[in-house]
C-alpha cells in the first residue's frame, strides 16, 4: 500500500472507534484542552504541579495508554521532580506558548531542550527509566504536531511503514503527522475533527 492507502485505512478505523467509544474521545479531548489551558496560563516562577498532576491517571491514559509501563511510575516522579528536569519542562512550556515559530522550528527546539536525552542520562536506584511516560508528556504538550504513539517500538514500526528515516522522537512524530495531515487536507477533513482524532490516526497505522 502507498502512504495514502495506509492513512486512509487508519482514518476509517479511527472513525469507527470514535463512534464505538465516544466517551474515550470526549475524555481525551477534555484532557488535552485542560492541559493546554494550564500551559497557556503558566508564567515563569509559577508551580509546575499541574504537569505532575497530568502525568498519570484516566485522563492522560485516554490520550495515550500506559501499557505495561506502570512499574516505572516512581522513577517518573523522581525524574520530574529534579530541578534540572523542571528547568527543561519550563523551557518546553515557554516553547508551547510561542506562536511565531513554525512546526519545524518547534521540533528543532524540542530536540535542543533534550528532555528525553536527559532521561537517558539519568540513573535510578531501582527499576527502568520511565521513557514511555516522558514521551507521553511531550505528546500532550504538543498534540497538534505529534501523534499519540508513546511506545518507542510502536513509533519505530510506524515510521518504518511510512518510510521515515528520522532518528529523534520529535522528528519521527512530526514527520508521521506531516503524512497524516497531507491526507486530511487531500480529503478535505483537516481541522474538521478534534486534535485527539487527528493525532490518534498515527496509532491506528500500527
Amino acid at each position: 500500500m502507498d502512504h495514502q492507502q495506509i492513512i486512509e485505512k487508519a482514518y476509517i478505523n479511527v472513525v469507527k472507534e470514535k463512534n464505538n467509544n465516544p466517551q474515550l474521545f470526549s475524555l481525551a479531548n477534555k484532557t488535552l484542552d485542560d492541559f493546554e489551558q494550564s500551559i497557556l496560563n503558566w508564567n515563569p516562577g509559577n508551580s509546575l504541579k499541574f504537569v505532575e498532576d497530568n502525568l498519570l491517571g484516566e485522563g492522560v491514559n485516554s490520550v495515550s495508554g500506559a501499557g505495561m509501563a506502570a512499574h516505572t511510575q516512581p522513577n517518573l516522579l523522581s525524574f520530574i521532580q529534579r530541578k534540572s528536569t523542571q528547568q527543561k519542562i519550563e523551557q518546553l512550556i515557554l516553547l508551547r506558548q510561542e506562536t511565531s515559530l513554525s512546526k519545524y522550528e518547534i521540533v528543532n527546539e524540542i530536540n535542543k531542550i533534550g528532555l528525553i536525552e536527559a532521561l537517558e542520562k539519568t540513573s535510578f536506584q531501582k527499576g527502568s527509566r520511565p521513557l514511555l511516560y516522558v514521551n507521553r508528556l511531550l505528546i500532550i504538550m504538543f498534540p497538534d504536531i505529534f501523534t499519540t504513539i508513546a511506545a518507542p517500538q510502536a513509533l519505530n514500526k510506524t515510521a518504518k511503514i511510512l518510510d521515515i528515516k528520522a532518528i529523534t522522537f520529535a522528528k519521527k512524530q512530526s514527520q508521521i503527522r506531516d503524512i497524516i495531515d497531507d491526507y486530511l487536507i487531500e480529503i478535505g477533513q483537516k481541522g474538521k475533527e478534534s486534535r485527539f482524532f487527528e493525532s490518534t490516526i498515527g496509532w491506528w497505522i500500527v
